[in-house]
């Protein structure tokens, strides 16, 4: 049942945190990335050429997690998750309302602002419709789910960066690499805690078909694949903490809890954004921000307490 009575106020917060701004920040840490390595340097850079196609991207991205929620309200009942559609907060034409209008300003401000961003940002909708609703619905298919998290956030993340200081190339593609590997990690994390409530929704993620303990295997052996591969690539800012996160994700199939899965998804973000800070100092007060700005809205909307550092039981 829908909830009705809410002041405009708390409304209007309540379809910005169903774009869940909260899983905003590794999008904007390879964007910024991206940009600083296609510069070849990190001193001095000027941000501003930066913002506006990582802007687009998030609001597309924004849009691609309101669609992504409207079609998962039984898994997310059974994961008790995502509260804000299954709970009655926003409505589902409502949410799909707000999905077309991400969709449709992404785009359109991305062709205003150049012909690359606008054709990456075009490919990004194709393919965020085709992870979300059938009949392909890549969300519920462990090889298409893998695959789309690897392209968009690992591949096209890092080049709407790179291209708004440099044209694509062959380097550009090179460097993707690590990045592409550290996102499948973090990936394949995100269905873990989720197989029982996904089986019972009819969803078969990674997670799901392999079980726990393989699924999880197949996340270390991606991570430490980063790590080489970026040591390689002379990247530290992706070798780095995913060296610093292995041991976290190493644990997690000795031991078969989820608080690790937890754990070693937060350490492997946080470690990637801090890398990022390290070239745009910038940054750390946006993830500040939005780290203790989320949280009264939490508290007092859905009585929880997010985010937090602490793996919750």
């Amino acid at each position: 049942m829908q909830r009705v009575g809410s002041p405009p106020w708390l409304t209007a917060l309540d379809h910005l945190f169903l774009m869940r701004p909260m899983l905003m920040p590794p999008v904007w840490t390879i964007s910024l990335l991206g940009y600083v390595q296609a510069q070849q340097e990190a001193a001095g850079a000027d941000w501003l050429p930066a913002l506006y196609p990582i802007a687009v991207f998030s609001l597309l991205t924004g849009g691609v997690y309101v669609q992504n929620q409207v079609h998962d309200i039984e898994s997310d009942k059974a994961n008790s998750k995502l509260f804000l559609l299954s709970e009655g907060y926003i409505s589902v034409r409502a949410a799909n309302l707000q999905t077309f209008l991400c969709y449709g300003a992404a785009v359109l401000l991305a062709f205003i602002h150049s012909t690359w961003l606008g054709s990456l940002m075009s490919l990004y909708f194709l393919l965020g419709n085709q992870y979300n609703i059938p009949p392909f619905r890549w969300k519920d298919r462990p090889i298409g789910g893998l695959l789309y998290n690897i392209i968009v956030y690992g591949t096209m993340t890092y080049a709407a960066g790179w291209m708004a200081a440099a044209p694509p190339d062959h380097e550009m593609l090179l460097r993707t690499i690590p990045y592409c590997l550290g996102v499948g990690a973090i990936f394949l994390n995100t269905t873990l805690p989720d197989i029982s409530g996904d089986r019972a929704a009819g969803k078969i993620t990674i997670g799901v078909k392999y079980g726990f303990k393989t699924s999880a295997v197949l996340a270390c052996v991606m991570l430490s694949a980063a790590v080489l591969t970026g040591w390689w690539l002379d990247d530290p800012f992706i070798a780095v903490p995913s060296l610093l996160a292995l041991p976290f994700f190493l644990r997690m199939p000795m031991t078969g809890n989820v608080d690790d899965v937890a754990r070693a998804t937060k350490v492997g973000v946080l470690g990637l954004a801090l890398g990022a800070v390290v070239v745009c100092l910038p940054y750390l007060g946006l993830l500040i921000a939005l780290f203790f700005g989320s949280r009264p809205y939490y508290k007092y909307r859905l009585g929880i307490t997010y985010p937090s550092f602490q793996v919750q039981r």
